[in-house]
């Protein structure tokens, strides 16, 4: 099977393209550095956040994808707002 792997380069994602490899699966690795990526994964230099409408192809046409990128920075919520109790809130102004 073929898969990609966004993030190959990461904390994760390097030890699944080892393991994915392992398996005898074809490895599509896609991040913005390659230092850690086993030799036997195919590099994809794709922009994942292109926005392209061709970005399928970009990326090898994979049969699954497993997504582990994310942009360096992206905050979903405040660290504080996780972590505040409603009491909290309240004092603080929120």
């Amino acid at each position: 099977m073929k898969v990609l792997v966004t993030g190959a380069n990461g904390y994760i994602g390097r030890y699944v393209v080892k393991e994915l490899l392992k398996r005898g699966h074809e490895v599509l690795a896609s991040d913005l550095r390659y230092d850690d990526i086993d030799e036997r994964a195919v590099r994809i230099k794709a922009d994942l956040f292109s926005g392209s409408p061709d970005i399928y192809k970009e990326l090898g046409s994979p049969d699954v994808c497993i997504h582990l990128a994310w942009r360096n920075g992206f905050t979903l919520f405040p660290y504080t707002t996780l972590f505040r109790s409603e009491s909290e809130e309240r004092r603080v102004g929120k």
